[in-house]
């Protein structure tokens, strides 16, 4: 499971093997609105379907979490 913290105004996402992805909010918001738009038009499978979801949910955990952090 991947987690989101918060490092030096970016939010920065740690894999289970401690790989780390860091990016801004507004970035984040941008990846959002492109997921959600693939998830509308794109995808089909019911396996991408459950891995979009997922990315969804943690992207919705990590921006909440820049909000309450005042990004």
């Amino acid at each position: 499971m991947t987690n989101a913290i918060i490092r030096n105004r970016h939010i920065v996402f740690i894999s289970e093997g401690g790989s780390e992805t860091s990016t801004t909010r507004a970035q984040l918001e941008k990846d959002t609105a492109e997921l959600v738009h693939r998830i509308e038009t794109k995808i089909k499978s019911e396996s991408q379907l459950a891995i979009a979801r997922e990315t969804l949910a943690l992207y919705g955990r990590a921006l909440e979490l820049a909000k309450a952090n005042g990004l």
